[in-house]
């Protein structure tokens, strides 16, 4: 049984995420599944507009990652969505790029970092946690889904790439994992 070790990344980890974003993106047989960011947007993430999960194989190397973004008042926030108030969008959450080394899907590695995320955000003044999914990317689907996410709209992002819209509550992240809020 393969052993993997999760944790919050840090700035010094940017370089290996992109690495790793971009070699699951170039292996992809339908790359309109995933919207690959650049360097600079991990960067970015890692320093200053969100934080990073990663998840280490045995040996220490990297084999998964998420990035989550405070997207405050930023044109992008997906709270626009729900047509959310100025003040409210400082609330939303974004789950941004998620990748999972090919060689370790099927771990549950996915929600391992969603939950793991959870966790984090349950700590700050998080009300919406977001993201977006293309359509036909199922497991990525269905793993929200699982974890109580409910789509809300369909819409073209990321230049004319259509995608699901998911939400899930602080709330309801409370809940899933037992607390009372």
């Amino acid at each position: 049984m393969q052993v993997y070790h999760i944790e919050k990344a840090v700035l010094a980890d940017a370089k290996a995420i992109y690495i790793l974003m971009r070699t699951v993106y170039e292996n992809m047989t339908d790359p309109s599944l995933f919207f690959c960011d650049d360097f600079d947007f991990v960067q970015e993430q890692l320093q200053k507009e969100g934080f990073g999960i990663k998840v280490c194989d045995e040996k220490g190397s990297l084999v998964a990652s998420l990035l989550v973004r405070y997207p405050g008042e930023a044109e992008d926030n997906l709270g626009r969505e729900l047509a959310l108030a100025d003040g409210e969008l400082e609330k939303v959450a974004h789950l941004e790029s998620l990748v999972v080394a090919a060689e370790h899907r099927g771990n549950g590695l996915q929600r391992k970092m969603i939950a793991y995320a959870h966790n984090l955000l349950l700590q700050e003044k998080i009300t919406y946690v977001m993201a977006t999914v293309s359509p036909h990317n199922i497991q990525s689907r269905e793993n929200l889904r699982r974890m109580g996410y409910a789509c809300i709209a369909t819409k073209e992002k990321y230049g004319g790439l259509l995608r699901e819209i998911y939400l899930l509550q602080n709330k309801q992240i409370s809940e899933r994992n037992g607390e009372r809020r």
